[in-house]
């Protein structure tokens, strides 16, 4: 059997005038079905919620070291918050192709980790780089003091 919940329409007002929830939230917080928050707005004559593009913006920035590397197209939908349709849509609009018979060369989690392991790399030559120019500097200082 269903509760009943019992919610002042001025609460579901403040509610629905409050931008930072969505109605699926405010459905949640007030133990309502998100049909019925949208009935009562709809009957009250609320103003209409505007509706948020939860699209990804996709750039080639983003998708052709992914595609490059070998990732398949649920794989860098899953990295940059996109579908494998508008993945696979994106590199056919941008001209990235890949031959017949195509297979994925790596795994999302390969690829994280090469990237991780680059930059560590990167930040050992930056730190043995800053480890060799404070010795000249500690050299010079003695150097001088002697």
């Amino acid at each position: 059997m269903s509760q009943t919940v019992v919610v002042s329409i001025a609460r579901l007002r403040r509610a629905w005038l409050d931008t930072s929830r969505t109605v699926p939230q405010i459905a949640e917080d007030l133990g309502l079905k998100l049909r019925t928050v949208q009935h009562i707005a709809k009957r009250e004559g609320w103003p209409p919620r505007a509706r948020r593009n939860t699209r990804a913006k996709l750039t080639l920035e983003m998708i052709r070291p992914l595609w490059e590397a070998g990732l398949s197209c649920r794989d860098i939908g899953t990295a940059v918050g996109a579908t494998k349709n508008a993945v696979s849509l994106f590199a056919y609009r941008h001209g990235l192709r890949r031959g017949n018979g195509w297979r994925p060369q790596i795994t999302l989690a390969e690829w994280q980790e090469a990237q991780i392991a680059a930059q560590m790399r990167v930040d050992a030559r930056e730190l043995k780089r800053l480890a060799a120019q404070r010795q000249r500097s500690d050299q010079a200082f003695l150097r001088s003091a002697a």
